[in-house]
């Protein structure tokens, strides 16, 4: 009876071990039927384990890695690839863990199978000691996911681990004279695979600093692309004022001579001319909005796209400049890359804006060829060949959007995408 309780105190051990390891690297998902299901079905496989023991121990782990991966697909966001990884490191670790404490009772002169039950408690307490030193050093400034060919080469070290353990112990098991040599090398090991964090860690920070260095190079493409945009107006301005005199004294002439309809004719060919009619789609008062949505708009036309703006927001709100940037800059840039695929009487782009009471509301649908691609993680991933300097634009909004405590959602049909975007900013409330 009482090594019933314990298997079943341990199973729940278990899985809370398994729940503050992955929560290191992954939000969980919020607790439903089926997040309850697959954190049942893990006790209960838990608790059947011994029933397993005559099953070869890489089987087994092989098997308890299938099961792991399930459960934590079930109750975690994030991308498989990592936590793949992150699954054969706990298991790699895990299963160091109760090698270990089995050489400590061998070398006392105990048998496992005599204390089986004390060496489970002690392994478990050992390896929640290494989660709760993973957790203190872990670097949360960044949460980014890693590249598949790093992913590839972090995970060679864990599943040669596998192997060496493996044949260690089996060396072990027929030379009883020195349990120094395998205690040491499965030390060693073990430090090896704990090292893989410090290495993630280091290589998300980087892929977190390669894709703000990129976004910080689009932000200054735009702010270029204004400083242009102005410069060229400037000029169209200059000339007019220079010309100014001679196209006074001809009007002048077409109204003395009573010539009204000439004299207007002759006016709105200096508009159309000289650049003084409007064609900004945007007028909201809003320098960087106003310039950032009618370059982007003087684009999509240039491409055949209708463009379609309506807004109620005010000349001046809270949020940042360069945040605002970010968000309508990449959406309409996603947009306009997306509609000039399609055939020209199908490539439209409607943008809607709202703001009230610190609340910013961006509303952007267009018409698209239903190809679309994800991730495991849900994030939509670039079409291109060169993955590593496109496909960032969603992930700089959603960024962005978190930041402000905000909301994304996405509704994609046949032909059709539409992306709304909530910001808050408790400045406007």
């Amino acid at each position: 009876m009482f090594n019933t309780i314990m298997d079943l105190v341990l199973s729940f051990f278990s899985l809370y071990i398994l729940e503050s390891y992955f929560s290191i690297y992954f939000l969980k998902k919020d607790i439903t039927l089926r997040t309850f299901v697959a954190s049942f079905t893990y006790i209960v496989l838990q608790y059947f384990a011994n029933s397993l023991s005559l099953i070869s121990p890489v089987t087994l782990f092989f098997l308890n890695t299938i099961i792991v991966i399930m459960v934590v697909q079930i109750k975690f966001e994030g991308m498989f690839t990592t936590k793949f990884i992150m699954t054969i490191l706990l298991l790699i670790i895990w299963m160091i863990a109760e090698v270990l404490v089995g050489y400590v009772f061998k070398y006392k002169g105990i048998s496992y199978e005599q204390v089986e039950l004390a060496g489970a408690v002690i392994s478990k307490i050992f390896l929640l000691i290494i989660v709760k030193v993973i957790r203190t050093k872990k670097n949360w400034k960044t949460n980014q996911e890693i590249s598949l060919k790093s992913s590839i080469g972090l995970l060679s070290i864990p599943i040669s681990s596998i192997y060496i353990v493996h044949n260690i112990f089996a060396l072990c098991s027929e030379i009883d004279d020195s349990l120094m040599f395998p205690f040491i090398s499965s030390v060693i090991i073990l430090c090896m695979n704990c090292m893989i964090f410090i290495i993630y860690d280091k290589l998300s920070l980087d892929e977190e600093l390669r894709r703000n260095n990129m976004l910080f190079v689009q932000q200054l493409d735009l702010s270029e692309r204004q400083m242009l945009e102005r410069e060229l107006s400037v000029q169209q301005f200059k000339r007019l004022r220079h010309d100014m005199n001679s196209h006074l004294f001809s009007i002048k002439v077409y109204i003395q001579n009573k010539q009204n309809e000439e004299a207007i004719a002759y006016i709105n060919n200096i508009v159309e001319t000289d650049g003084l009619s409007t064609k900004d789609i945007c007028k909201t008062g809003h320098l960087m909005i106003d310039a950032l949505i009618n370059y982007r708009c003087t684009i999509a036309e240039e491409k055949g796209i209708r463009c379609s703006v309506f807004h109620q927001i005010p000349s001046t709100i809270s949020f940042k400049n360069s945040d605002l940037c970010v968000v309508l800059g990449n959406a309409l840039d996603n947009a306009i890359e997306a509609t000039e695929k399609l055939e020209m009487d199908k490539r439209y782009i409607n943008l809607r804006m709202l703001y009230n009471k610190g609340c910013f509301l961006i509303e952007i649908q267009n018409s698209f060829d239903g190809n679309i691609k994800t991730n495991g993680n849900g994030d939509f991933i670039t079409t291109k060949q060169d993955k590593i300097n496109h496909g960032i634009g969603m992930l700089s909004i959603k960024k962005i959007v978190n930041a402000y405590g905000g909301e994304m959602d996405v509704n994609v049909t046949q032909d059709k995408f539409d992306m709304t975007i909530m910001l808050y900013d408790s400045i406007g409330e």
